[in-house]
């Protein structure tokens, strides 16, 4: 059966949803979750994202036991360097979700090849400065712990 008109507002149809007037994506808020996060979270989240923000972190309150600066130093190169591969694995999967839609496309525009395109300015971003921006990213993490841990120790001395 076909609905040949909308029902009068304060009715409702008896065949159902009307196709012409419930066709197309919602426009509700509440038409585009998808296991209960918004489609706009889960496109931009990435797993990798997700650690390189908790492995300085963690790192930092896993090594208040050492006591060399050697060793802490050691520490916190590796987790920078953990940090900016990390980063890279991040580049690379969103580099696969994007080629995985390009691909979708069946006849792409000159605008999505040149957006598809320009993305390797970011690639070579992330390879010069990751590293530095990782390390920067793990210090102020273990200076800010290993402070507080030490503010502690001074408030229980004294």
């Amino acid at each position: 059966m076909v609905c040949l008109a909308p029902p009068a507002l304060g009715t409702v149809c008896a065949c159902g949803a009307c196709p012409a007037w419930s066709s197309g994506p919602s426009t509700s808020p509440l038409g585009i979750t998808f296991g209960g996060f918004p489609r706009a979270v889960r496109m931009h989240f990435n797993p990798y994202d997700l650690g390189f923000l908790a492995l300085a972190p963690i790192s930092a309150v896993a090594s208040l036991r050492l006591r060399r600066r050697l060793y802490v130093a050691a520490a916190v190169i590796a987790v920078a360097l953990g940090g900016w591969a990390l980063a890279l694995a991040s580049g690379a999967s969103e580099d696969a979700r994007e080629t995985a839609l390009f691909d979708s496309i069946p006849a792409p525009t000159d605008s999505d090849i040149k957006r598809y395109s320009a993305d390797a300015a970011t690639k070579a971003a992330t390879l010069i400065f990751g590293f530095p921006l990782s390390l920067a990213y793990a210090t102020s993490w273990f200076i800010g712990i290993r402070g507080g841990q030490r503010l502690l120790r001074r408030g229980r001395d004294a």
